[in-house]
């Protein structure tokens, strides 16, 4: 039996669309909940990482999302974001073809509101082989 993974943050259940459940933790819950989707996939995911917070995903969507979110938040106007995000695509060989989003957690309602518009069902840019 494989040991509990140890954890700096609280955890809550979380019951994905393929009906597994995991543990994540308690601030980021509702985005990785948004992020949900069919054709996106979280792999992992942090709520305070050295000042910043994190989640790694992939699937068919990731790199139309992950530019939906860029293109979001390079164009607002009304209420900016108050830090950078940065994007990447690491070479991870145990995820590979995967994605991280990055963030100051003060601006984490802002990034949960633009993972719902761009994941809203019409969103142009992510009707890829009509996954949404």
């Amino acid at each position: 039996m494989p040991k509990p993974k140890k954890t700096k943050h609280p955890q809550t259940k979380l019951l994905l669309q393929n009906n597994s459940e995991i543990q994540v933790d308690h601030q980021i819950q509702e985005l990785i909940e948004i992020m949900n989707a069919p054709g996106l996939v979280t792999l992992n995911s942090c709520q305070d990482d050295h000042g910043t917070s994190y989640i790694q995903f992939r699937g068919k969507i990731a790199k139309p999302f992950m530019l939906s979110l860029l293109t979001q938040w390079l164009n607002e106007k009304r209420q900016k974001p108050q830090h950078p995000i940065s994007f990447a695509n690491p070479k991870n060989p145990k995820h590979p073809n995967s994605f991280q989003i990055r963030w100051n957690p003060l601006d984490y309602n802002f990034v949960v509101r633009c993972a719902q518009r761009a994941l809203a069902p019409g969103n142009a840019n992510l009707l890829i082989g009509g996954v949404l």
